[in-house]
């Protein structure tokens, strides 16, 4: 990904817990590496872009006041005991300049790639390992504002209209000067916007879609033709398609962080899966989103990062998701199997931008806090890594579905079985957002308030419980604080009888002295015949009117009618109650709606 973006002041960052406030995630939980710059040296911003392989990670900030030089580009090393709580090994500087200005960086292997100053500035890792150093080779580039990305012996520069390759040559990239070939999208003078680059595939975006470059056989060539365009189902160039790139494999994820779900969620990724016959036109394979918890997020989707079996999702609110791949392949709607939340870090303030900026490489993430509080010092950034982990909790299903009942009726008690497959206790909390299911604490709740022994199931009673008629689905979300390990399980049933056809309340608003008239469908669920309905509204404020279509010859089983409710309220304010449905054959159902009440202008 190369964006261009400004993080708002540690003031603007406030942060909003998504889940169970047990669930906030830290280093302190031992889960991972904090690392951070040895006294003296401070980026402000460290980990604004940053960029990971193997055993290094290596990021930027935005400004510094390090001896001799502002703006190096930081190395972070894996030690021979894996990843600890560590400062840089080294700095990177370039031989010309005292700033690296608005860089981006690239990383594989043993090369790093630096785009700044209207060059690529070059490193390789010494023999002897990584030391403070300049570059090993320079090339001009024709637009100082491109990104980098580099994969083998292989450069991408992603610039403004277009993306250059550069193939190493066999002398080294000392003796490099100019590009090999220069990839362009259609739509000249549309501005390229992200881009990705992995082996033998290019992605971009400008504006109009994401286009697919695929290395020909002998060798990538100068061309404007792309091998495909990628477009979503529902319209392109919308709601942030195309902020960020990142391609795993035969599989190109595409962020859209300001769609929103019909869950109240920000962003979407869309996965793009290359066809066998190679890559064509298409729309995407499928679709992920962030999950149905406490408060909606922020948006999802600022960063990805993919790779053949994970994908890793950055989002605005200090916090990313890890997706694993289904063993049938992607799908639209698969849940995270582990959240990361930066609430705080462990010896300093808040971890604010936590989870912006993402990286992947192997069963390792990297992410920055690059607005994080170090020793007293704001926003001067620090970066996390964290070791992907199996989820510790696994369950039964992911999806329990309840056989249709008649409303009024007991509700069906369905099993949730639990198992901890770990060497320790497993310690979970649970959350469902409303009435319409619930957990059942009797004697066939096993799961000890939440721990579950090392090795052992439990099992958790959900029974449906609706309190009206109609299609109820919910979500129950399981987390754990101490493994990082995230399950959501959808819940959904029937509730027979004659009620509203939509679970969304009624909400209806009018100024004083102007009554608003809102229609209300009914659905006959299930009941035999044709049943009639009398209506009980909550008080005089609302009554039935003219227009609608329930008369005394009833409902038929699957068939809908319309009342008409009018809301004419003489004082201003909120009213709430709820419409008591009560049918010919089976229970009353209740349909809450709210009225809110306006003075005229000018009026008290």
């Amino acid at each position: 990904m190369h964006r261009r973006r400004l993080l708002a002041l540690p003031v603007l960052f406030a942060t909003v817990s998504l889940l169970p406030s047990l669930f906030a995630q830290s280093t302190s939980l031992g889960l991972g590496a904090q690392l951070t710059l040895t006294s003296g040296y401070y980026a402000e911003g460290l980990g604004s872009e940053i960029a990971f392989s193997g055993d290094t990670v290596v990021a930027i900030g935005n400004s510094s006041d390090a001896p001799d030089y502002k703006l190096p580009v930081y190395v972070f090393e894996r030690g021979p005991g894996g990843w600890a709580n560590a400062t840089q090994t080294a700095v990177l500087t370039p031989s010309d300049a005292t700033n690296f200005l608005f860089p981006s960086i690239a990383m594989d292997g043993s090369t790093v790639v630096v785009s700044s100053n209207g060059k690529i500035y070059i490193f390789e890792k010494p023999a002897t390992g990584w030391k403070d150093m300049h570059e090993v080779a320079q090339i001009s580039i024709p637009n100082e504002d491109c990104g980098a990305w580099v994969s083998g012996d292989t450069i991408m520069l992603g610039c403004s209209e277009s993306a250059y390759i550069f193939v190493k040559p066999a002398g080294g990239w000392a003796t490099t000067s100019t590009h090999t070939a220069k990839l362009t999208p259609p739509f000249q003078n549309s501005i390229l916007e992200s881009f990705a680059f992995d082996g033998d595939t290019a992605a971009m975006f400008n504006g109009r879609g994401v286009f697919v470059f695929s290395k020909p056989a002998g060798g990538w060539v100068t061309t404007g033709t792309p091998a495909a365009e990628l477009t979503q189902a529902n319209g392109t160039g919308i709601e942030g398609f195309g902020s960020s790139l990142a391609i795993g494999g035969d599989t190109i994820a595409v962020s859209s962080p300001g769609t929103l779900k019909p869950n109240g969620q920000h962003g979407t990724v869309d996965l793009f899966v290359k066809p066998a016959a190679g890559w064509k036109n298409m729309t995407e394979t499928a679709e992920i989103y962030a999950p149905y918890t406490k408060q909606a997020a922020g948006e999802l989707g600022t960063s990805v990062a993919l790779d053949s079996e994970h994908l890793v999702v950055g989002t605005s609110t200090e916090q990313f998701y890890v997706y694993s791949k289904p063993a049938a392949g992607w799908k639209s709607g698969v849940w995270p199997s582990q959240v990361f939340i930066g609430e705080t870090q462990p010896g300093g303030g808040p971890a604010y931008g936590f989870g912006y900026t993402v990286a992947l490489d192997g069963a390792t993430i990297v992410t920055s806090a690059e607005a994080a509080e170090i020793n007293g010092v704001q926003a001067a950034g620090d970066l996390y890594v964290f070791p992907l982990k199996p989820s510790a909790i696994e369950i039964s299903t992911d999806f329990l579905e309840y056989p249709d009942m008649t409303f009024g009726a007991p509700g069906e008690v369905l099993p949730l079985t639990i198992t901890n497959p770990s060497a320790s206790t497993l310690n979970f909390s649970t959350w469902i957002s409303s009435g319409n299911f619930q957990i059942l604490d009797n004697n066939d709740n096993t799961c000890n308030g939440g721990a579950v022994p090392a090795g052992q199931s439990c099992t958790l009673p959900i029974q449906f419980d609706p309190p009206a008629v109609g299609n109820h689905t919910n979500y129950l979300t399981l987390s754990s604080p101490s493994t990082a390990s995230f399950r959501i399980i959808m819940l959904r049933g029937l509730a027979g009888g004659l009620g509203a056809n939509s679970e969304t309340p009624l909400l209806v608003e009018a100024t004083i002295g102007s009554p608003q008239t809102i229609p209300l469908v009914l659905r006959n669920f299930g009941l035999p015949g044709s049943p009639t309905v009398s209506v009980t509204l909550p008080d005089s404020t609302f009554s039935l009117v003219s227009g609608g279509t329930c008369t005394t010859t009833g409902v038929p089983n699957g068939q809908t009618c319309t009342l008409m409710i009018e809301f004419n309220p003489i004082t201003g304010g909120n009213y709430i109650g709820n419409i008591a449905l009560k049918p010919s054959s089976g229970a009353t159902s209740y349909v809450p709606i709210t009225g809110v009440a306006f003075y005229p202008e000018g009026g008290d």
